[in-house]
């Protein structure tokens, strides 16, 4: 519970800063917000490095996940490499397109987690069902992403990103 507790301050507090730094400005997308000054990229890349380490605790001192665990072995080794590709990957110029398709990786891996996790878990019906309407809302905002980014998409990251982090506090409840 320890490394998603300092993971969920962690990615809180960078997305808070960079959204309320530039708040008048409104890049579209977090990402966007990072690439504003040197140093927001600086913070960006080794926040998201750090979270990359704890996703990687998180499943496997939570979870137990280990390498015959396989589909969560895969989902959780591209979250973290995903994650750290993006944050290395800046979102500007001719890397932005590296950049987003890394973040989507990310993003899809992420979501999927939680949804192989519950399962495997032997969660209650309740929680189980919790799991998923949470995980369709998840993927459902991936309707809403485009290339390139629209308007205030940085407020749908946010929303699944806390939608995430709902899903793995519930299911470490369940270890």
């Amino acid at each position: 519970m320890h490394y998603l507790m300092v993971s969920f301050v962690l990615a809180t507090s960078l997305h808070f800063f960079l959204v309320y730094g530039l708040r008048g400005k409104n890049p579209t997308t977090l990402s966007y917000h990072a690439i504003a000054t040197r140093a927001s990229q600086i913070v960006y890349l080794i926040v998201h490095l750090i979270l990359g380490v704890l996703l990687w605790l998180i499943m496997t001192r939570n979870f137990g996940i280990a390498a015959n665990d396989s589909v969560l072995y895969v989902l959780t080794l591209t979250a973290v490499f995903s994650e750290w590709g993006q944050a290395v990957v800046p979102a500007k110029g001719r890397s932005d397109v590296a950049h987003t398709i890394l973040a989507t990786i990310m993003a899809l891996s992420m979501t999927l987690v939680p949804v192989f996790l519950v399962f495997r878990l032997s969660a209650s019906f309740v929680v189980e069902l919790m799991i998923s309407i949470s995980t369709i809302l998840v993927l459902s905002l991936f309707i809403f992403v485009r290339y390139p980014p629209r308007p205030g998409t940085w407020k749908l990251q946010l929303l699944g990103q806390l939608a995430l982090y709902t899903q793995m506090f519930i299911l470490i409840q369940l270890v």
